[in-house]
């Protein structure tokens, strides 16, 4: 029928969380570098060579339209460097593909919880996720806690509040390190500006970046990391690498 081929595949909360393999290190270095990039569900040209390069020497992943159920699975059920946690937000009807966020470790994540978006974005009617893990950090005696959010978009800034309580519901009374990054849709200042208000309020610090415009995106920026109980030594964005529609970000964190 043309509605189960243009609508997506949704799930249950009990469908949602997927997780692969068991990571190779008994805990996170005390310094450790990260990835955070918007995939473009790897449909980009050279992403997997991009994606092999990018994932080589970094402990923590984040990932947003992440997927699953498709040709480039053995990237990631074949790489037992990391554990792999996905929140599945929906499903090809014809591909049977997944997309959501995922977060790879070179850790086992102590606990893992996911928030289903309160609002779905207009037309097809699809859910975004945020996406909370904690692992074992050398050096620190709490765990670091990672939020990954893929945030709503094309909705009005009311309903991107509505999720972004689900980001102060997923930090909750967490006293120890914080990483909380992603796409945030942040492309209208009103947007940005309730994002920053939020970040300040869990005393969370925005990681500054040297960014240029993307046409594609209204020349907004989009993506974002914020911290907290923890040292930011480095960060760029790598505008070299075009297999996404979204720059990949990496950065280097240290225990304070």
């Amino acid at each position: 029928m043309p509605y189960r081929k243009l609508f997506p595949k949704l799930f249950s909360a009990n469908e949602t969380l997927h997780i692969l393999n068991g990571g190779s290190q008994a805990a996170l270095s005390a310094s450790f570098d990260l990835l955070v990039w918007n995939m473009w569900k790897a449909r980009g040209r050279g992403w997997e060579d991009d994606f092999q390069a990018l994932v080589r020497d970094k402990e923590i992943l984040i990932l947003q339209e992440s997927v699953f159920n498709c040709r480039f699975d053995p990237l990631f059920a074949g790489n037992d460097k990391f554990e792999w946690v996905m929140a599945r937000s929906f499903g090809d009807i014809e591909t049977l593909s997944v997309t959501g966020v995922k977060t790879g470790a070179v850790v086992k994540s102590l606990a893992q919880s996911f928030f289903i978006s309160p609002d779905v974005e207009p037309l097809f009617r699809t859910p975004k996720m945020v996406l909370a893990t904690s692992y074992p950090l050398s050096g620190s005696e709490i765990p670091l806690l990672v939020v990954n959010i893929h945030a709503v978009n094309f909705v009005s800034i009311d309903k991107f509040a509505r999720q972004m309580k689900q980001v102060v519901e997923a930090i909750g009374d967490h006293n120890g390190p914080v990483i909380l990054a992603g796409d945030f849709n942040t492309w209208n200042i009103s947007r940005y500006k309730s994002l920053l208000a939020l970040a300040g309020d869990m005393g969370l610090t925005e990681v500054q970046l040297t960014r240029k415009g993307r046409l594609a995106h209204l020349n907004k920026h989009l993506d974002h990391i914020f911290y907290k109980g923890l040292t930011l030594e480095s960060c760029k964005v790598l505008s070299n690498v075009r297999s996404s529609d979204h720059f990949p970000i990496t950065a280097k964190f240290s225990v304070l």
